[in-house]
């Protein structure tokens, strides 16, 4: 393994799009996306291990970006009026020295929550935006 192998944030870009808008987040300094699978225990007679059983996975994430725009305040704004947008993310992973890509689609993204304002005097403001959703997609994964 090389150092130029190991993929990293520079070369990455996230969008969001919800029902009227596709914002490219220039802002954004990292993003992820996590899986957690959910099991139930099954104990069995004349076995002392426990085994598991797959009952569903949930997906969440965090988005943290400089604030530069009101992007997110128009999504939390259309949560207090009542309304829940259609929200996607699209993550992009790029690693130009190995001409490597993973390209996900986050799909039925939920913002729990967001700060609508945060000042911090000669502290360049940060917006740490977690969020849940109900699935994701592979477009590339190379």
């Amino acid at each position: 393994m090389q150092g130029t192998d190991i993929f990293n944030g520079s070369n990455g870009k996230v969008w969001i799009t919800t029902d009227d808008n596709e914002i490219e987040l220039g802002s954004m300094q990292s993003f992820t996306v996590h899986q957690a699978n959910n099991f139930e225990d099954i104990n069995e007679a004349d076995f002392l291990g426990v085994k598991k059983r797959f009952l569903g996975y949930e997906i969440t994430g965090t988005i943290s970006k400089f604030k530069v725009d009101s992007a997110i305040i128009k999504i939390m704004e259309q949560y207090k009026d009542g309304n829940t947008p259609d929200i996607t993310l699209i993550g992009k992973a790029y690693n130009p020295n190995t001409d490597s890509m993973q390209v996900l689609k986050v799909i039925g993204v939920t913002f729990t929550e967001a700060d609508l304002i945060n000042l911090e005097q000669k502290t360049a403001t940060q917006e740490e935006i977690p969020y849940s959703a109900e699935s994701y997609k592979w477009i590339a994964l190379t």
